[in-house]
């Protein structure tokens, strides 16, 4: 509103109080006409806004997929993972046996006992 009273004012020392009403008044009309374009705008803006929107932003049913797909990764992972942790306890077990068998010590106990 201050542009619009600067301006006014500029217009009115250039050529008078008189000779610038008919062209304040054709500049009132043209931004009069600037705001009734905007007010019809605005709906379609608003709705391109929105159909941009929503082709972007993920759906309820699109985060329910990436769910449904977390979640078989996440039964995979502890399948592999439960399945990794057997297999170690076997080859710790193997190590243990092994260690134990070629001890010198356990040999000779092993004889003693079998005596």
């Amino acid at each position: 509103m201050q542009a619009y009273f600067k301006a006014t004012k500029a217009i009115e020392s250039v050529l008078g109080q008189e000779q610038a009403k008919p062209v304040i008044e054709a500049l009132n009309i043209g931004i009069a006409a600037l705001e009734n374009k905007c007010q019809e705008q605005r709906p379609i803006l608003k709705a391109e806004i929105k159909d941009e929107l929503s082709k972007e932003l993920a759906s309820k049913a699109d985060l329910a997929g990436v769910k449904s797909e977390l979640k078989k990764v996440e039964a995979e992972l502890k399948a592999e993972i439960k399945y990794l942790n057997t297999k170690l306890n076997w080859l710790i077990g193997i190590v243990i046996a092994a260690m134990t068998l070629f001890n010198p010590q356990f040999v000779q106990l092993v004889k003693l006992l079998f005596k």
